[in-house]
């Protein structure tokens, strides 16, 4: 599968062919955090992703931020470093 964009997102869709294998039930919770509107990544690409991921069996936390620009919170990065410790 992948992710055919247009420069303003008008004509997004995704385009098949790929299939991912494999799985991610062995591995803990997957946090996927984004801005809404993000200029590069549309809202659906980011559901896209979730329901990939959660069909591969991780359990994905997903995280809508309305309004936020592209960027990296404080929130996100405690989210990551707390996962990361986790796993140590």
């Amino acid at each position: 599968m992948r992710w055919v964009v247009s420069p303003d997102h008008s004509h997004d869709e995704f385009v098949s062919g790929v299939t991912f294998s494999g799985t991610l039930e062995s591995t803990s919770r997957h946090p996927i955090s984004s801005g809404d509107p993000d200029p590069h990544v549309p809202w659906s690409r980011v559901e896209a992703s979730a329901r990939e991921m959660e069909r591969m069996g991780a359990r994905v936390e997903l995280m809508r931020h309305t309004g936020r620009p592209q960027t990296i919170m404080e929130k996100e990065l405690e989210v990551a470093r707390s996962l990361i410790f986790s796993l140590l």
